[in-house]
């Protein structure tokens, strides 16, 4: 895997993780958890296409970064329901433009964006196996 690719995903690693451990807070607001989670899926699939080569732009449009992706990680992306992300990337950042979200709608995100790493890390390691 190229360099760039793997900084990509130990950032969405990372993202990931700040987002469990966010959720966990009960003393925090599960709206930062669901800002980490898409931050997480959107480096995940930038992994990705670091990984093959594709240009991207910089964008935080999950589905439009979902469509360069390869033909098998598009089909892996089908049952990830990435439109549930798309709000925390940009909207989330101002009071009035999203509901605030409990932690039962928050770990909802958190799944998403973890079954996205997942999905990108089985195509990646099917094509550089380490």
């Amino acid at each position: 895997m190229p360099a760039d690719a793997a900084t990509w995903l130990k950032f969405a690693d990372d993202d990931l993780a700040a987002a469990r451990r966010l959720i966990g807070d009960l003393s925090l607001p599960p709206r930062l958890a669901c800002f980490h989670a898409q931050q997480a899926a959107e480096k995940a699939v930038k992994a990705a296409l670091a990984a093959a080569g594709t240009p991207f732009p910089r964008t935080h449009d999950l589905l439009a970064l979902a469509l360069l992706t390869s033909d098998r990680l598009r089909a892996e992306l089908e049952s990830v329901e990435l439109s549930l992300l798309d709000p925390w990337a940009v909207d989330a950042r101002y009071p009035a433009d999203i509901p605030d979200v409990g932690v039962s709608e928050a770990n909802v995100v958190l799944d998403t964006a973890a079954h996205t790493l997942r999905a990108v890390r089985a195509v990646l390691t099917s094509i550089d196996p380490q």
